[in-house]
């Protein structure tokens, strides 16, 4: 209708209009009683007569039945001239009996009713829609209305469900226009977090209160400096989170329930909830935890239980049996953002496990929650946890990366990060007593690094925030390796730090383990890692682990681990694409196989000879490095006749690294096919001598004729460097004069290697690899010859690298290091620490 005129032609409008929609809907539930259920004509009736109430008092309405969630009409507020205040009401119609089946007297005096439900789902819906909702009581005998904003305030826990009074002074009419348009005027206000930790608990809904601590348990842990005379459950649990395991202690003598074993046989499920959540974190055992989901007894209880569960299957690499709870959990009842909650796990599962597509769909409708929530904070992290995934799976525009840096912008990951500075700080000061000799110990002091990571790593886990958590993660399995001594502890660490995919910590670890000790833990995880159920984060990590901890792994894990890599050479299907590891798999998985290869049983070992033989032609450079650098590790005695003349028939086929190393196994069993090697040798073609194997084993007049080609080649780098051309080239002549020089030393050609060395206008990439060689082999090398080499080593030592256009797109080699060490090495005499320290 149109709102134009003035109030009292309005009224009288709205006058006739009301009686008109009454009798129209007392005549609609009669005739519909026959022909559809009674509380729905009942329903209807009611919503019409509160819309010919409202327009009575000259506002619009528009019925929402179609999309009513919680909400039957949404009104637009009109002032006492009929214009439009750009401002909504939303409205719930109860009518019936039963809404009024609660009445509260003073006396005589009728005051009200109770309206109560069985969850909070729709209080909850009301309280934190941006938009204020009254709930209206419509009495269909007389056609009265009475309704109540609902604020979080008024409503009313009865240990189940909510309930809410509404007085029967407020009625849907005229003279309460001014009380109405000031529920429609006034705004949802949001609550103040800072200086939270003084208010815990304060404006948190009880429905919300189980996400809360777990995701941003800060909002709800006692103070410490206060006297309490009682804590929740809830409460417990926010402590738990935060690792506060001391406070925990201290305050079981006001509620025993803190024991886990107390509240592990108490009738009050979010008690058991906590109990679970103890075994959970601390014992690393949520077996307690899925019974305990099962039990759940509302659905705000079974989204925090099963999204703890879903992040505790995560952490045991039990990903798929942590989407079959989660996707099981979608068809319960939940509030919007307990629903993102569960969403939010769902897409980061799917993501691991290789279904991006269904993650960005998914992410993408958990991203709005934080507007749609404003005022939860944990919605703010949960949404900032979709808008990263959303990023991580997008072709990094530049909307989705401010999306993803606006998403983390938010108080639940400052209070987390807040959480993990701590531990670093804690981390910090115990360096410094190591550096400095400090032996004080402070009795009872709890290990805050430890705990400050833990607790980050779970608040991370249960946002379903993967980056965030990890990075706790690896900073976790850091302190860990650093300070214990315990290999169970390391055994945990190792595995943490693969799960997080911190492949660089496992290499360095790898290596330090293997060299000081204890080498158990390392054989142990590498042996348990299952290739084949690896999903997206700890792939490229456990790939390396294997590859790093294969000359300990037992035979029957080599052979498991080896059969993964050739099948997945074989036939990589959408692998690659699937999963999106850090690494080719051309690359990794050849040299995977090469550090099996001294591990893996015969008959394995015999596979992979089969796998080889069987190669297609092999035309990429880089996959026919790595599968040359496998053929001449493998020992050429065990190739069977009918393998090397396949490979025979084959090596034209391949690229010539490939065919070089073939031709150094057949020439190692064939006395035709060495000798054709030694006769390129000699016309000085050093991918034959690549192939023939050691230098000591040639003739001295292939010597003479390698060494005397050697030298027109560096001649002529040398010509090239003075006329400001570089040739790029991928055997180093220099090196292998060094190389023969230092095997067949009466035929040695030491002047020309120092000329070059000497000279300032030849770049680092053609004089690194024979000073290095040189220092390698110093203890073959003659007093006389170190001192022809000593101004030419001072001279490399020093000198910057030379810059050319040739290098455009690859990084300048710096002799200065090399140099320097072999000098230190040749001439330890005139050589102190400082001279090998760099300076910056």
């Amino acid at each position: 209708m149109t709102c134009s005129g003035t109030v009292g032609s309005i009224r009288s409008h709205n006058e006739k209009s009301l009686q008109t929609e009454w009798v129209d809907a007392k005549e609609q539930v009669g005739r519909t009683r026959v022909r559809q259920p009674a509380n729905r004509a009942v329903g209807t009736g009611a919503q019409s007569a509160v819309k010919a109430q409202f327009e009575f008092i000259g506002w619009g309405v528009a019925p929402n039945l179609e999309h009513d969630v919680g909400t039957d009409q949404w009104v637009m507020a009109h002032d006492e001239s009929g214009t439009d205040l750009g401002r909504l009401l939303g409205v719930q119609v109860k009518s019936g009996a039963t809404p009024f089946n609660a009445p509260v007297h003073e006396g005589v005096q009728l005051r009200g009713w109770w309206f109560r439900e069985r969850d909070a789902r729709h209080f909850d819906y009301w309280t934190n829609h941006s938009v204020p909702h009254i709930l209206v009581l419509h009495r269909v005998e007389d056609g009265g209305s009475f309704w109540v904003h609902v604020t979080q305030d008024k409503v009313v826990s009865t240990g189940k469900g909510r309930k809410i009074f509404v007085p029967v002074e407020q009625r849907l009419d005229a003279a309460h226009r001014r009380a109405l348009l000031d529920v429609a005027l006034s705004r949802a206000e949001l609550p103040e977090f800072q200086g939270s930790v003084w208010d815990t608990g304060q404006s948190i809904p009880e429905s919300a209160v189980l996400r809360y601590a777990l995701i941003t348990p800060r909002l709800l842990i006692p103070h410490g400096n206060r006297s309490h005379s009682a804590i929740e459950a809830h409460q417990a649990l926010a402590l738990l989170t935060r690792m506060r395991l001391r406070h925990l202690h201290r305050w079981r003598e006001i509620e025993p329930r803190l024991d886990p074993q107390e509240s592990s046989q108490s009738p009050d499920w979010a008690w058991r909830f906590y109990a679970a959540m103890s075994s959970a974190l601390l014992d690393a055992d949520a077996a307690h935890l899925s019974k305990v989901a099962g039990d759940s007894p509302t659905p705000q209880a079974k989204a925090a239980a099963v999204t703890s569960l879903a992040a505790f299957r995560y952490e045991s690499e039990d990903v798929v049996g942590a989407l079959t709870i989660i996707e099981e959990a979608l068809g319960d009842s939940h509030s919007p953002v307990d629903l993102a909650w569960i969403e939010a796990h769902r897409a980061r599962l799917l993501v691991e496990l290789g279904d991006t597509k269904t993650a960005q769909e998914v992410a993408l409708r958990v991203a709005p929650i934080g507007r749609i929530a404003n005022h939860d904070p944990t919605a703010s992290v949960l949404a900032g946890s979709a808008a990263d995934l959303i990023f991580r799976l997008s072709d990094w525009d530049g909307e989705s990366l401010a999306s993803a840096i606006k998403g983390h912008d938010n108080l639940g990951t400052w209070w987390r990060s807040q959480t993990i500075l701590a531990g670093l700080a804690a981390q910090a000061e115990d360096s410094f007593k190591n550096w400095s000799y400090d032996r004080t110990v402070t009795m009872g002091a709890d290990d805050v690094a430890w705990l400050s990571l833990r607790s980050a790593m779970a608040q991370a886990n249960h946002a379903a925030d993967t980056p965030s958590w990890r990075n706790a993660a690896t900073m976790l399995s850091r302190r860990i390796l650093m300070t214990s001594d315990s290999e169970h502890q390391i055994d945990g660490a190792l595995d943490l730090a693969r799960l997080a995919g911190a492949d660089k910590v496992v290499k360095a670890t790898i290596a330090r383990l293997l060299d000081t000790g204890p080498v158990g833990p390392v054989a142990a995880v590498a042996n348990r890692i299952d290739l084949d159920a690896l999903t997206r984060t700890p792939l490229a990590a456990s790939v390396r682990f294997v590859a790093g901890a294969a000359d300990v792994l037992s035979a029957d894990a080599a052979d498991r681990h080896a059969r993964w890599a050739m099948r997945l050479l074989c036939d990589p299907g959408d692998f690659q694409q699937r999963l999106r590891p850090s690494f080719l798999l051309r690359d990794e998985l050849p040299r995977l196989l090469l550090g099996l290869s001294t591990s893996v049983s015969p008959s394995v070992s015999s596979e992979i000879r089969e796998h080889i033989v069987g190669l297609s032609a092999v035309t990429d450079q880089l996959l026919a490095d790595r599968y040359a650098r496998l053929v001449r590790h493998l020992d050429e005695s065990e190739w069977t006749e009918e393998q090397l003349r396949e490979l025979a028939s084959r090596r034209s086929q391949h690229h010539e690294e490939l065919a070089g190393a073939i031709d150094y196994v057949i020439a190692h069993r064939d006395a035709d096919e060495r000798l054709q090697l030694i006769d390129k040798i000699a016309e000085g073609d050093l991918d034959a001598l690549h192939s023939f194997g050691s230098v000591i084993d040639l003739p001295t007049e292939v010597v003479l004729a390698l060494m005397a080609a050697m030298e027109g080649q560096v001649e002529a780098i040398l010509d090239d460097a003075k006329n400001g051309t570089v040739r790029v080239s991928d055997r180093d002549p220099l090196r292998t004069l060094v190389l023969l020089s230092i095997w067949h030393p009466t035929l040695a050609r030491w002047k020309t290697c120092a000329k070059a060395l000497e000279d300032p206008t030849v770049i680092g990439e053609f004089t690194i690899g024979a000073i290095e060689l040189i220092g390698q082999a110093t203890d073959e090398i003659p007093r006389e010859v170190a001192l022809l080499l000593r101004e030419a080593l001072k001279l490399q030592s020093t000198r910057a690298p030379l810059e050319h256009e040739s290098r455009l797109f690859c990084p300048t080699r710096d002799p200065r290091g090399p140099a320097k060490l072999t000098y230190a090495k040749l001439f330890p005499e005139e050589t102190s620490e400082s001279d090998l320290v760099p300076r910056i």
